[in-house]
C-alpha cells in the first residue's frame, strides 16, 4: 500500500518480515512510523471473517470504517477516517484526483483527539509503549530493529520533560503542522 519512500516517517518495514501486534505498536508509536499503521490496520481488519483474501487496500478500508465505528461510540463527533496514518502517503489505486478527495474527507479535531487519547489509555499496552523513551528488540524473521520515541515530554534529560506525561503522541502533517496529543 505505501510504496518505500513514500513517507518521510516510517519504522523501516520490510515486505516478507514478521512481527508481533506489540512490536508492531512500537514501531508505530515511537518514530511514528506510517508503515507500521498500514500494516496494523491490515492484520486488523484481516482477523474478521470473510477478510481473509481482501487485499491489502480493501483491509485498509474495512480498518478505517472500524475506526469510524468507534469515532461515534466516544462521540468524537467532529473527525472522520479514511486513512490509516492520518497522512496522504497511502497508495490509492484511483489516481491524485480521487486521491485529493479521498485525503480531504480525513480529519481530526484536537477536541476529539483527547477523547481518543482517552480511550487508548484504556489498554495498558498503548500507556505502555507510549511512555517507552527507546527500544530495541528482534522481531519474529530475525532482524533487529531498535527505536526512539519522538514525544520530548516523556524524556528525563529533555528540556522539555514533564515528570506528569505518561505519553501518547507527536505527529506532523503538511496541513496541520506540528501536532501533540499527551496524557
Amino acid at each position: 500500500i505505501m510504496n518505500e519512500g513514500d513517507s518521510p516517517s516510517t519504522a523501516g518495514l520490510k515486505k516478507g518480515q514478521e512481527w508481533t501486534l506489540r512490536q508492531l505498536l512500537y514501531a508505530m508509536l515511537l518514530p511514528s512510523g506510517n508503515d507500521a499503521s498500514y500494516a496494523i490496520a491490515c492484520g486488523v481488519a484481516r482477523q474478521l471473517p470473510g477478510n481473509e483474501n481482501k487485499t491489502a487496500r480493501e483491509l485498509c478500508d474495512i480498518f478505517n470504517d472500524m475506526m469510524n465505528d468507534v469515532k461515534d461510540q466516544v462521540g468524537a463527533t467532529n473527525s472522520h477516517f479514511m486513512v490509516p496514518d492520518g497522512n496522504s502517503y497511502y497508495n490509492y489505486p484511483g489516481g491524485v484526483k480521487e486521491w485529493d478527495d479521498r485525503i480531504s474527507d480525513h480529519y481530526v479535531t484536537a477536541d476529539d483527539m483527547i477523547k481518543f487519547a482517552l480511550l487508548a489509555f484504556n489498554y495498558g499496552a498503548i500507556a505502555t509503549v507510549t511512555s517507552t523513551e527507546s527500544t530495541a528488540f528482534s522481531i519474529i524473521s530475525g532482524e533487529r530493529m531498535s527505536y526512539t520515541n519522538t514525544n520530548s515530554l516523556i524524556k528525563p534529560t529533555n528540556s522539555y520533560y514533564y515528570p506528569y506525561v505518561v505519553g501518547l503522541k507527536t505527529g506532523t502533517t503538511n496541513e496541520a503542522g506540528c501536532c501533540m496529543s499527551a496524557t
